[in-house]
């Protein structure tokens, strides 16, 4: 059993190998602009990790291991430990396992996300946000989005505030630890997530440089065109909205250059929308019935990242664009890529070849 299971983790983990080799040149690409541009301390690789290296072993593990007990309990209630030990060996628990592994990549690829992103002021200033606006309101009939939307979402502010900060955060990790755990496709989604916050949050955000409403006053010197916007958000006290928080606590990093959590700058394309797209693509290729509610998450991210003043109209749009377009391109790629396995069915027990799992 014990062979099995080492037979199985080994075909996951080697199934896994071009993910983990995407992230680590995209994180020697971020190091050596850093090195480059003579900002080395603003390369933190860490900085997600290290807080998943404490969920892991006080939250995850624990969890895994108590689904692991009951399932052992009902399945085998007389012989709870060959429950469970069957319970690791079945091709989930390779899985799990290699999916843990994967998921800690994921938090490297992050930190060097982060760190690519607060490297942008180093190539580029706040050029576009006149041009984002401007193009915005003219797609709206010379009316900026978020009037139009202002009578309508206000009764709702908070809620949408929440969602857009709560959420939205919660609906992306869930879909993140879904397909690092998934058998189907994984190799296929990481693809395309992985392009999507290079393309759009790194390249696209360093060539159309802008800070977004929330922030435009500061990098503009325009008080007026955001005016109203900013005075209804900074309004709401007992307690304050999350983006009146994060607004400030994003310019202080911005002002130190100090590489941290969830920090840096950048209005176009949105991510928020980007994810919620993907999200969105991925619900409805599980199951078309639940096509509604996904189209209804991105209207509602899109609808949320303007009323709250961090996004232009026309992020929101290039972002639900653009993240299809990559979507589409890996998805058509790999399906004409043939399956492959990597080891003889027999030593699987019958589990999915990785190749064609990852796919």
């Amino acid at each position: 059993m014990s062979g099995s299971f080492a037979q199985r983790l080994l075909a996951e983990l080697r199934a896994d190998i071009p993910l983990h080799l995407i992230v680590a040149a995209y994180a020697g690409a971020v190091f050596l602009v850093a090195q480059t541009l003579g900002r080395p301390e603003k390369f933190e690789l860490l900085m997600y990790a290290e807080r998943w290296i404490i969920v892991l072993p006080g939250l995850v593990l624990p969890g895994i291991a108590c689904i692991g007990v009951v399932c052992a309990v009902i399945t085998h209630p007389r012989a709870p430990f060959t429950g469970l030990v069957r319970f690791l060996c079945h091709p989930r628990g390779p899985r799990l396992a290699a999916g843990l592994v994967l998921f800690t990549s994921v938090t490297l690829f992050y930190g060097a996300f982060t760190s690519a992103k607060n490297l942008l002021p180093e190539v580029s200033h706040f050029d576009w946000d006149v041009a984002l606006a401007d193009l915005g309101e003219w797609m709206h009939g010379g009316t900026p989005l978020w009037r139009h939307l202002h009578p309508v979402l206000t009764p709702y502010t908070r809620y949408i505030d929440i969602f857009y900060n709560v959420f939205w955060q919660v609906a992306m990790l869930t879909m993140v630890l879904a397909m690092a755990f998934a058998n189907q496709r994984r190799r296929r989604f990481f693809i395309i997530f992985f392009l999507c916050w290079i393309v759009l949050g790194n390249v696209l955000a360093g060539m159309f440089y802008s800070a977004g409403p929330i922030f435009y006053d500061r990098v503009v010197g325009d008080a007026q065109r955001f005016r109203f916007l900013l005075d209804y958000i900074g309004g709401y006290q007992d307690p304050p909205l999350a983006v009146s928080v994060y607004q400030s606590y994003l310019w202080t990093l911005h002002r130190l250059g100090a590489p941290e959590f969830g920090s840096g700058i950048s209005a176009f394309p949105s991510m928020h929308v980007s994810m919620a797209t993907l999200i969105a693509l991925w619900l409805t290729r599980m199951h078309r019935r639940l096509a509604i509610p996904a189209v209804l998450m991105v209207l509602l991210t899109q609808a949320g990242s303007v009323h709250l003043g961090w996004h232009y109209a026309v992020d929101g749009y290039a972002s639900i664009v653009l993240t299809y377009l990559i979507w589409r391109t890996v998805d058509q790629a790999a399906s004409r890529q043939p399956v492959r396995r990597t080891a003889p069915p027999a030593a699987l027990d019958g589990a999915m070849a990785p190749a064609g799992a990852g796919g």
